[in-house]
């Protein structure tokens, strides 16, 4: 079950990547020129994007569980 849920995990990373990337417009140079080519300021903002994003969902997975836990 552990492989499970990690593989469907990474799929979900994978797919917030993409989307941000997408997002701000490096999609195109990613396809073509590969991963490389990408200088680490971008690759940077990718990651700090990502995060911004995940880390309000997961407070919120956190704090709806403990409310779950609690009752």
């Amino acid at each position: 079950m552990d492989r499970e849920l990690e593989a469907v995990r990474n799929r979900a990373m994978d797919q917030l990547k993409q989307d941000l990337i997408k997002e701000m417009g490096l999609w195109e140079q990613i396809e073509t020129q590969g991963w490389g080519a990408l200088p680490a300021k971008d690759c940077g903002r990718i990651g700090g994007k990502m995060s911004t994003r995940l880390s309000p969902n997961i407070l919120r997975k956190i704090a709806d569980s403990k409310e779950t836990q609690d009752k």
